[in-house]
Parts: C-alpha cells; structure tokens; sequence
C-alpha cells in the first residue's frame, strides 16, 4: 500500500527493498530453526542460483539472489 501511495518517494523504495532483504533472511533463519543442515541449505541455494540463472530476477521471491546477496546469505 505504502508503495502504490508513495512510488515517488526513494525512501519508500529504499525501505521496501530493505524489507525484501530481511524476509529472506527471515527465511533462511526458520529453514535453519526447522532442523536443515547449514551446509545443505547452502547448497540448495547455490542450485537453485545456477539452475535459474538470469531467470532468478523474474521471480519475485528470487529477486534478492544476486551474486553478493546469495554469498551474504550463505555465509550468514
């Protein structure tokens, strides 16, 4: 909503790309609480980067898996 009001506003675009970064992390973290490995989770990542390739930024929930976010994220 604060988007569809304020697509204008930087600061809003900056806080909503913000907040795409902390949901993955998010993710991961209940991935990890739920009892998968670190190591296998890492590589199930590094798969589905490679597998999806330039495909990855058409896919929303992917959109954060750039080549330096990925790395922040498996080393997290």
């Amino acid at each position: 909503m604060a988007a569809a009001l304020h697509w204008f506003n930087p600061w809003v675009r900056q806080a909503i790309e913000r907040l795409a970064v902390e949901r993955e992390k998010a993710c991961d973290d209940e991935v990890l609480a739920c009892g998968v490995k670190p190591s296998e989770y890492a590589g199930h990542l590094l798969r589905l980067v490679r597998e999806l390739g330039d495909r990855a930024s058409s896919f929303s929930p992917l959109e954060v898996s750039e080549r330096s976010a990925i790395k922040d994220r498996i080393l997290a």
